[in-house]
């Protein structure tokens, strides 16, 4: 009987796979160090992902929306990617997702508001 194999967490790019990550909206720059390939993802997709994350979403799912799932990066990739972002925000991305926060509060306060005030009419 044919043993199932587990997909890999950490997933070796290739030279190839690199490149065309490379060409991707979502991917500012890709390096080459010597422990391997370093994608650098844009500012714009970093606030998505956390903010996303923060609401509740699976981080394979949420690069997975943007077709760069677990089998192209691989899982232990994506797993640093959330725990930096999350976790560490640098201060820019910290103020931007307190400035969304603040929009969704007020949001939150104005459904109440008019859900309260459509319960007293009855």
């Amino acid at each position: 009987m044919a043993e199932k194999t587990k997909p890999s967490l950490s997933k070796k790019l290739s030279s190839k796979e690199a490149l065309e990550l490379a060409k991707r909206p979502e991917v500012e720059e890709v390096l080459n160090t010597r422990r391997g390939w370093w994608i650098i993802f844009t500012t714009e997709f970093q606030d998505e992902v956390t903010l996303r994350y923060l609401r509740g979403e699976k981080p394979s799912i949420i690069f997975r929306s943007h077709n760069l799932g677990p089998e192209i990066l691989g899982y232990k990739r994506i797993e640093r990617c959330i725990y930096h972002w999350a976790s560490h925000p640098c201060d820019g991305r910290a103020s931007r997702l307190e400035e969304e926060h603040r929009g969704y509060a007020e949001l939150r306060k104005h459904w109440k508001h008019i859900a309260d005030k459509g319960n007293s009419d009855k």
